[in-house]
């Protein structure tokens, strides 16, 4: 169940438990990742941790000085790494902030369409628009990255007539 008998007090029951890649004990607050872990447990620095680590598991990592063209390409890998988890986060906001504009913009007609009479501006809205925003609602729900990616422009849309219809009944 992700517990274990924590190694750095006298346990007896699991205190220590294991979430995300990180250790935690409850009783004596020992935590962190598998290179602390290591380190504490054996009594090592982090980086003489990582290097038996690296000799136990016989991974193919070097643990010797690299050159200045190695630093270079690591720099550039690194770098090609953190463009690429910033384009990840990105698309995930994307994704998130049109399922919230796509919810809003149903929300708003449906009440038009059930909270307003006939002739009232929001009904009359909603008998125009709701069934293209529950199009858009079933689109987004079948493939949500491909929709934010491909409809990002009528998102935006939406989102700027939202505000105004908004702001117009202020």
């Amino acid at each position: 169940a992700g517990q274990f008998i924590c190694p750095f007090h006298n346990d007896h029951k699991p205190s220590a438990s294991i979430k995300n890649d990180y250790f935690n004990c409850f009783v004596c607050g020992a935590g962190g990742d598998l290179i602390t872990f290591t380190a504490k447990l054996h009594g090592l620095s982090n980086i003489n941790a990582c290097k038996k680590l690296v000799s136990d598991f016989r991974l193919n990592i070097s643990t010797e000085p690299q050159t200045q063209a190695d630093k270079l390409k690591a720099d550039r890998e690194r770098a090609k790494r953190q463009a690429e988890l910033k384009r990840q986060k990105e698309i995930e906001n994307l994704i998130q902030h049109t399922g919230l504009v796509l919810a809003s913009y149903h929300c708003y007609l449906w009440q038009g369409k059930q909270l307003y009479p006939y002739e009232h501006i929001r009904h009359i809205r909603a008998l125009q628009e709701l069934t293209q925003a529950t199009y858009y609602l079933e689109c987004y729900d079948s493939n949500p990255k491909e929709f934010s990616i491909a409809f990002r422009k009528q998102v935006e849309h939406i989102e700027r007539r939202l505000h105004q219809w908004h702001n117009e009944e202020q």
